[in-house]
């Protein structure tokens, strides 16, 4: 029997890559690639699955680079609507994160631009991993299921 152990959420990134503007921390470590696949590999861990990190401004260059390195990743990435996200489903993308905590106003889901987004999202089977507040969660799932995303 073959043991598949996956580590569905973790966040990569070096103390060299650019903070956003938006940070709300500064990270005090770092966890490169190579140290999380070592960290893998000492613990069994078959797969992993890399958590697009808001505090960084890389557009997710590094969770790219992360995925081409290593087959046995996935993750999942922050983007904006009419991003093209057929080649990054081809480097191991399998979904979107909106991180919306923090965010003094969400938005509309059902407009055309996100409409779009969300279609092309279901289209490839992808996810939407969301982070937002408890109380602000319900209309954005309400939107999230109308428009058959995962």
């Amino acid at each position: 029997m073959t043991v598949v152990l996956v580590d569905t959420h973790v966040h990569l990134f070096t103390r060299t890559l650019p903070l956003a503007s938006t940070a709300w921390t500064a990270p005090e470590t770092e966890l490169p690639v190579e140290a999380f696949e070592d960290l893998m590999a000492r613990h069994g861990v078959t797969h992993g699955v890399i958590s697009a990190m808001s505090l960084l401004d890389d557009r997710n260059a590094y969770t790219l680079a992360a995925l081409r390195r290593n087959p046995r990743l996935r993750g999942t990435v922050d983007v904006e609507p009419g991003t093209e996200l057929t080649r990054m489903r081809d480097e191991g993308v399998v979904g979107i994160r909106f991180q919306w905590r923090r965010k003094t106003s969400l938005p509309d889901l059902t407009d055309d631009d996100h409409r779009r987004l969300l279609r092309d999202v279901a289209d490839l089977g992808w996810h939407v991993e969301l982070n937002v507040e408890r109380d602000r969660m319900p209309p954005v799932l309400d939107q999230l299921v109308q428009s058959g995303v995962d």
